[in-house]
C-alpha cells in the first residue's frame, strides 16, 4: 500500500489475522492469513477493501509455487490493472504463452516511479526461471519495499522475518487459526486501562485521562503518532499503536 500509515491500516483490519510492516519508502506491506490460501477471490476482496477504505493504491501479489507471478492493482477500491506471468498454467491443454495483462504506466503512476520502459521490460521478459525473480525486479524498479517478496503470513508468523524487519517494528493483529486461536492482541493489554474515576470508565491509556477514542479521532483526522505525541507528550508510539489495536479488536467494522 502506498501513502497510508501502519496505524491507519491496523485500524481497518478488524476481524482479520494479519501482520503489518512499518512504513518504508512511503509503503506498507500486509501479510494476511486468509490470503495465504491463495484463493484469488479472497485476495481480490481484501485488496479492494483496503484500497477503498484507505483511499490508496494497493498492489496485491500472488506467487504460486514460484511458477506464476500474478498481481492486481487497485485504486480507490477499483481494479485498475491485472497481470499473469503464466496464463493457462492450470489448463493442461493450453499452449505456452507470453505474460498477459500488466500496465507499466499505471504501475509507475500509482507508486511514483519513473522507469516506465524498465517496468514494461520486466513484465514482458521471458528469461525468468523463477517467478520470485520477476517480483524482485519489479519492486526494485517501482521503489517499493521488498518485504513481501518470497514471504507470506505463515512464514512471517513463524518468525521468519524478511530482511529489514524485526519484531519491534511489525504489528501482529487478530487470532491466528494456525496458532490455535491464540490472540495476538497482548500488545495493548498492559497499556489500555479502565477506571470508573477516569473519563467515567472509558478505556484510557495507562490511567491517564486520555481515552482510546481520542487517539482514534486524531488518527481519523490524519494525524500520525509523532503529531499525537507532540499534542500529548506523556504518550509514546507504543501507546498510540496499542489504541489502534484495541479499536480493531473490540470495535470491528460492520460489513
Amino acid at each position: 500500500m502506498k501513502g497510508s500509515s501502519q496505524q491507519a491500516i491496523v485500524a481497518v483490519l478488524a476481524g482479520r489475522s494479519a501482520i503489518v510492516t512499518p512504513e518504508k519508502d512511503g509503503c506498507v506491506v500486509v501479510f494476511d492469513e486468509q490470503s495465504d490460501e491463495q484463493d484469488s477471490a479472497v485476495i481480490k476482496e481484501f485488496a479492494s477493501h483496503l484500497s477503498h477504505e484507505l483511499h490508496c493504491p494497493v498492489l496485491a501479489v500472488l506467487n504460486h509455487d514460484d511458477d506464476i507471478f500474478w498481481y492486481q492493482l487497485y485504486l480507490n477500491g477499483e481494479l485498475a490493472d491485472e497481470y499473469d506471468s503464466s496464463p493457462g498454467y492450470f489448463d493442461p491443454s493450453a499452449e505456452p504463452s507470453v505474460p498477459a495483462g500488466g500496465n507499466a504506466k499505471k504501475l509507475c503512476g500509482a507508486f511514483g516511479a519513473a522507469p516506465f520502459a524498465k517496468v514494461e521490460n520486466i513484465l514482458r521478459k521471458d528469461g525468468y526461471t523463477f517467478a520470485i525473480e520477476r517480483h524482485t525486479d519489479l519492486v526494485r524498479a517501482l521503489g517499493i519495499p521488498a518485504f513481501g517478496v518470497g514471504a507470506g503470513f505463515g512464514s512471517v508468523a513463524d518468525g521468519n522475518l524478511p530482511e529489514g524487519l524485526d519484531e519491534d517494528s511489525i504489528v501482529r493483529i487478530g487470532e491466528s487459526e494456525a496458532s490455535g486461536g491464540i490472540t495476538s492482541y497482548t500488545e495493548y493489554k498492559h497499556i489500555i486501562t479502565t477506571d470508573p474515576k477516569v473519563r467515567n470508565g472509558e478505556p484510557c491509556i495507562r490511567g491517564l485521562p486520555i481515552a482510546v477514542s481520542d487517539i482514534f479521532d486524531y488518527v481519523a483526522a490524519g494525524m500520525n503518532p509523532e503529531q499525537i505525541i507532540a499534542k500529548h507528550n506523556e504518550l509514546t508510539v507504543e501507546d498510540v499503536m496499542a489504541c489502534m489495536l484495541y479499536v480493531a479488536h473490540h470495535y470491528p467494522k460492520k460489513s
